[in-house]
């Protein structure tokens, strides 16, 4: 359970670290492109930063999380305001439409999906995946 909570909570920070190198480059009048671009300064002399950088403004909140969606997930419990805006960020769905599998430990399947959500957002807006079984 503190595995997945553990990377959920660091994936919003990255989000939210994301999102507020945007709006301080907004507020200055500079372009948030270029302002991620001097931000990839380190990177390798012979790799290419994507054309599209894409735009944190495609981060909005899709779906509303109802009142016991997950019911392994208490409303009382310390984590749930981010498991509902993960939810809410069509970051996560659950282990199924009723679980979220709170004390279970995040796979490479699931890291992997939710980078991958992450990446699809960022840069199209959406994360159009059909949900299969296995559910990754």
């Amino acid at each position: 359970m503190k595995k997945k909570i553990v990377a959920l909570l660091l994936t919003l920070v990255m989000f939210f670290t994301l999102m507020t190198v945007t709006a301080a480059a907004v507020a200055n009048g500079t372009e948030p492109e270029k302002t991620l671009a001097a931000s990839t300064e380190g990177m390798a002399a012979n790799a290419e930063a994507p054309e599209n950088t894409g735009s944190l403004d495609n981060f909005k909140k899709g779906a509303s999380y109802p009142a016991g969606k997950f019911t392994d997930v208490p409303s009382n419990a310390w984590y749930i305001e981010s498991v509902k805006a993960g939810y809410e960020y069509g970051l996560v769905k659950g282990s199924s439409e009723t679980t979220f599998n709170p004390s279970g430990n995040m796979t490479v399947a699931e890291a992997v999906t939710l980078a991958a959500r992450l990446h699809s957002i960022y840069y199209t807006g959406k994360a159009d995946f059909a949900q299969g079984k296995p559910w990754y």
